[in-house]
């Protein structure tokens, strides 16, 4: 199983910003084993400082899907 979500209006608060316990909880469901990632609209660069705080161990899909990143080796695939 596979859990994707998106970054605005989801994961975000209010301010725009990933809350302790939401970084928390999503790390220790991926080191649970859950297959977490984000489908963004968002560019490498405006994602890129909710990327460096989540654990993941899967690609990511940024700007509606043009892009599929990987965080570990910093690759666009």
């Amino acid at each position: 199983m596979i859990y994707v979500s998106d970054l605005d209006g989801t994961l975000l608060n209010s301010e725009g910003n990933l809350t302790e316990f939401t970084i928390n909880e999503i790390n220790k469901l991926i080191k649970m084993g859950v297959k977490f990632t984000i489908a963004s609209a968002r560019s490498i660069y405006t994602a890129n400082k909710f990327i460096r705080e989540l654990d993941f161990a899967i690609p990511i899909i940024l700007r509606n899907g043009v892009f599929v990143y990987e965080p570990a080796s910093n690759d666009v695939l």
